[in-house]
């Protein structure tokens, strides 16, 4: 890990939910995309590895090939219900911070079977990829589940050069968990809103953006 990985273990898992709708068997499903996990992890495998310290206390990604429970993705297969009332309950690791990712699996991916369809959410370590690497992980998986042989991009990961450098981390709780706010009041607590367009707005949204030119192209 280097200097600007850091600071993202003071943050939350990253999370991203996507929901299909299918009609294809939901066990068929969770096995071809379990199959196709466990081959583009070949090529991106600090996913599966945990988070570990040195001698020198610098962070970095370990593995252990001999201890088969104590690395890897957690993946998980879920029903949806009546209980089944926010979208956190289809994401794994809601509040969890990434310096936990020192003792539990730095991906965590739950596969929930709707009346129509799957959702699948999933939970990753922010301090060991950012937005763009998500979705390169993320475009490998999809194209290794299409019946590809290997990923199209492979992930560059050498990082040594800027290894030895040294940042001071603060990895206390956020302040809005453990200290009131200004005004002495307790600190709000977020609530989820939920905003749902047709298909014709998104569509005449889409026609409207395609059709003005912009200064960059």
């Amino acid at each position: 890990m280097v200097t600007f990985d850091l600071p993202y273990l003071a943050f939350y898992y990253n999370q991203k939910l996507l929901i299909y709708q299918s009609h294809a068997e939901f066990v068929d499903v969770a096995a071809k995309l379990k199959e196709g996990l466990a081959a583009v992890l070949d090529d991106i495998y600090q996913l599966a590895g945990r988070l570990g310290k040195d001698d020198e206390g610098v962070f970095r990604v370990e593995y252990d090939d001999d201890d088969m429970d104590g690395t890897g993705v957690e993946f998980s297969e879920a029903a949806a219900d009546d209980s089944t009332t926010a979208f956190k309950d289809l994401i794994q690791y809601s509040g969890v911070l990434n310096v936990h990712g020192l003792h539990r699996p730095l991906l965590g991916i739950q596969l929930t079977k709707l009346r129509d369809g799957l959702a699948m959410g999933l939970a990753f370590n922010h301090a060991i990829l950012d937005g763009t690497s998500t979705w390169h992980f993320m475009g490998s998986w999809a194209e290794i589940c299409s019946e590809s042989t290997s990923i199209s991009v492979p992930p560059f990961l050498e990082r040594t050069k800027v290894r030895n450098t040294r940042v001071k981390l603060d990895l206390s709780p956020p302040d809005a968990l453990t200290k009131p706010n200004n005004d002495n009041s307790v600190a709000k607590i977020l609530r989820e809103k939920v905003f749902k367009f047709p298909k014709a707005a998104i569509a005449k949204i889409k026609s409207t953006v395609n059709s003005t030119p912009t200064s960059n192209g």
